[in-house]
């Protein structure tokens, strides 16, 4: 048994090959669906699509890192020479992340136990009573919160990282996504090439009262193109604000008469925005 299992109550490892990740028995998301199948079956082809656009030695961002499956997927692709950075708030799910970097023995992975926003200090994570995945700097009605640290990228970046050479970003961070945007001006500038992959999840930008068509607009000014990433027909389709406004309002109407989670929630999509300044 290695020390990772040891250092952390009802967990178990799974090997996905190329890595390990140490998971959480009790976590019916993420966890199970790799104890199950193997790999993130809600994700398949974004993770496809993530794949085709990470490269050896590039370093990545991993924004709401959750249980590490992205972060550490990401490492097995950039390997040693690249850098991983992994943030996340939680408490349960850093710990299971950091068991996983001693797991693999990777010396280029960084955990940043923070939520990354516009700002710096401290928040109130707000917890799912579901799934540790759906926990949020968004007041969302749920019972239970703890005060976490929340940082921005640039401020991060100028003052713990001497590099600020970033060449892909993974974003889910639940309905934190522009004001986290609005947090990394300074890096999109450094960063000519730079890649995001993001969750757009338009009533959760409403409920932070932002207009999420805004925040679409805001990433094409920052020098982005846009691809939605369709699950449903396995195809990245280029797209405008407009575009997204039309897909948002046609896949509400498609599920919201049969999905409750959907008519409470709303729809929600990733996108890739690779940007145009090559």
């Amino acid at each position: 048994m290695r020390c990772a299992q040891k250092m952390l109550k009802n967990t178990f490892v799974y090997d996905l090959g190329t890595f390990r990740l140490v998971l959480d028995k009790d976590d019916p998301d993420v966890s199970r669906q790799i104890e199950q199948h193997g790999w993130y079956v809600d994700e398949g082809f974004d993770i496809k699509v993530f794949r085709k656009h990470l490269k050896t030695r590039m370093t990545f961002l991993d924004l709401g890192a959750n249980v590490g499956f992205y972060t550490f997927l990401a490492r097995s692709i950039i390997g040693e020479k690249g850098k991983v950075f992994a943030f996340e708030p939680y408490p349960r799910n850093a710990d299971l992340v950091k068991a996983s970097i001693r797991e693999n023995n990777y010396n280029n992975v960084r955990l940043v136990e923070a939520a990354v926003s516009d700002k710096n200090g401290k928040a109130s994570l707000y917890l799912s009573p579901d799934e540790s995945s759906e926990n949020s700097l968004l007041e969302l009605n749920f019972q239970n919160a703890i005060t976490v640290d929340v940082v921005t990228l640039d401020d991060y970046f100028e003052k713990k990282v001497s590099d600020t050479k970033v060449d892909f970003i993974k974003m889910d961070i639940e309905g934190s996504e522009y004001r986290a945007f609005q947090g990394m001006s300074k890096l999109l500038g450094c960063n000519e090439g730079m890649t995001i992959m993001l969750e757009f999840w338009p009533n959760g930008l409403r409920r932070n009262n932002q207009d999420p068509y805004e925040f679409l607009k805001t990433i094409e000014e920052s020098g982005f193109e846009m691809q939605f990433i369709d699950n449903v027909r396995q195809k990245l389709i280029k797209v405008g604000v407009e575009q997204m406004r039309g897909i948002e309002k046609e896949r509400m109407e498609d599920v919201s008469s049969q999905n409750e989670v959907m008519r409470t929630w709303g729809w929600y999509t990733n996108l890739l925005c690779t940007s145009r300044r090559v």
